[in-house]
């Protein structure tokens, strides 16, 4: 088949004017809510083949386009040569059309393997509260109390015996009011005061199940939907296991917060991938707080700051103390104000931040942006820095 009659015959099958609906489209048809998983899998299929079949007819253009570039090498009259200049003024406007749709389907796509991703969690989330419902009927708080000749035991003095009797005291009690359905706000193991970062031990562990369970089959949907909600550990040392058990249970929990304080992970990525993975699955989420918890490395503070700030919720984001000799505090700066994140408040103290003449941090400010709070203290900021910052302030109006 010639490329003039594959044109025609794609004008009589009326696929040049394919009507997309974009899930924006004021006079297309709107996503349902919370459809089926059977309907987003089709609705991913169709998508697809969708874009497959207009790539296909892009390709094809561009080929036809190509063969009537060569043939122009050969004498043409002239009212020959402008009708082949209108056809393929013609076909470059069709494949403008068509590539405009395939973006159009691209991010119809994107929508709905987001919300297909988010009814999984949900669905895997339910299913555990299911599971754990039918296992523990008539339930009652079934970790065993740890004696504090286990700490001295140990060679650990009196005051560290008795911050973790304290530990397990605040687990029992956050535990008991979750499963009593208490309407928390805070949802916190912290210890306090803070002396030292508490060592793991495993006979934590069934405590730490016990808090998991709760949050698993805590009421958050007969709670008030608009109550902000926080989760914070602080001054504990998390291992692995600890994580692990947590994790699957702040799935899809609306919280509105967290914060991590003082943790020594085992391993820097393993509390990196513990947070970016609370971030994702909390989409409203608000405030991001890491204090005094290296990042380990650019490669986990990139992981991090990606999920951060592609959080549309994201509005505080505290950072301090989190950059060892591996971490460049400076380009974390440079990506929280590159970023298209609305943030209203960014703490980046004691982090060994030089700008070695780096001017991103003035530029941003002098944009107007909606923040309202940063914090830079104890980091290498010279005169010029202060003289750049402040000439950028005066056109801020936040």
């Amino acid at each position: 088949m010639s490329c003039e009659q594959d044109s025609k015959k794609r004008k009589r099958d009326g696929r040049d004017g394919v009507s997309l609906s974009s899930p924006s489209a004021g006079n297309g048809a709107a996503l349902a809510p919370e459809p089926s998983m059977a309907e987003m899998k089709a609705m991913l299929d169709e998508t697809r083949e969708q874009m497959q079949r207009m790539q296909s007819e892009i390709n094809g253009m561009k080929s036809c386009r190509g063969q009537r570039s060569s043939n122009r090498n050969g004498a043409l009259s002239p009212s020959m040569a402008r009708r082949v200049q209108r056809d393929v003024e013609s076909q470059l406007s069709c494949i403008g059309e068509l590539e405009r749709k395939c973006r159009e389907l691209e991010d119809k796509n994107k929508l709905l393997q987001s919300r297909h991703e988010v009814l999984e969690a949900k669905c895997d989330s339910l299913e555990r509260s299911l599971q754990l419902l039918l296992k523990h009927q008539g339930w009652e708080y079934s970790a065993c109390p740890i004696p504090s000749s286990h700490w001295i035991d140990q060679d650990f003095d009196e005051d560290y015996a008795y911050c973790m009797t304290s530990l397990v005291l605040q687990l029992k009690q956050e535990a008991v009011a979750l499963r009593r359905g208490v309407d928390l706000t805070n949802i916190s193991v912290c210890q306090t005061p803070y002396v030292a970062t508490l060592l793991h031990d495993d006979a934590l562990l069934p405590h730490w199940k016990e808090l998991s369970d709760a949050l698993q089959l805590y009421p958050y949907s007969l709670l008030d939907p608009e109550q902000s909600r926080n989760f914070a550990i602080c001054g504990l040392q998390l291992t692995p296991a600890v994580l692990d058990m947590l994790m699957p249970s702040l799935t899809m929990k609306d919280f509105r917060a967290l914060e991590l304080d003082g943790n020594e992970f085992v391993n820097a990525r393993d509390g990196i991938f513990f947070a970016v993975g609370f971030i994702k699955n909390n989409p409203r989420l608000e405030e991001f707080v890491w204090i005094n918890n290296d990042l380990g490395s650019m490669d986990n503070a990139n992981h991090l700051l990606g999920a951060l700030c592609s959080l549309l919720s994201i509005r505080r984001i505290h950072l301090q103390n989190s950059c060892g000799e591996n971490v460049n505090g400076y380009d974390i700066l440079r990506s929280l104000v590159s970023s298209n994140a609305q943030l209203k408040d960014i703490d980046l103290s004691s982090n060994n931040i030089w700008t070695m003449g780096g001017t991103h941090l003035s530029d941003y400010l002098a944009t107007n942006p909606p923040l309202e709070e940063l914090s830079l203290e104890d980091n290498h900021f010279d005169d010029n820095d202060v003289t750049l910052i402040a000439q950028a302030l005066k056109q801020n109006t936040n």
